[in-house]
């Protein structure tokens, strides 16, 4: 089955700014749905120990944000709660590998070919 996937601007600060992705048909980017989820998940927020939001560094000025959660496992491969979340950050970035990410200070600059399926 192919899902199809666009890169789109999370949030921008002077320094850098952050993307996120959205799924096709999807209400809520991969990082709107991990806050919304851990929103009620205070203790893991305020200690952060295993709580993870993975992410791909493009450069120093852009960060693209994906999903998470809590990890029970030692390792995230085996945990139910973020396994789903780090394969698919791994095919993401992956993917985005392949197409080559273009850049311009805080911009990514080929947004428009950055729609992809995995």
């Amino acid at each position: 089955m192919n899902i199809f996937a666009t890169i789109e601007e999370f949030i921008g600060y002077n320094m850098v700014t952050y993307y996120t992705v959205r799924c096709e048909g999807a209400l809520l980017s991969e990082t709107d749905n991990f806050f919304e989820r851990m929103a009620g998940e205070v203790k893991y927020l305020e200690s952060a120990i295993d709580l993870r939001l993975y992410c791909h560094w493009v450069n120093e000025r852009i960060v693209i944000l994906f999903n998470g959660g809590i990890k029970t496992t030692k390792l995230a491969q085996d945990c139910s709660n973020v396994s789903r979340h780090f394969y698919n950050a791994q095919t993401w970035v992956k993917r985005l590998n392949e197409i080559g990410i273009e850049t311009n200070g805080r911009k990514i600059t080929n947004l428009n070919d950055l729609y992809f399926n995995y």
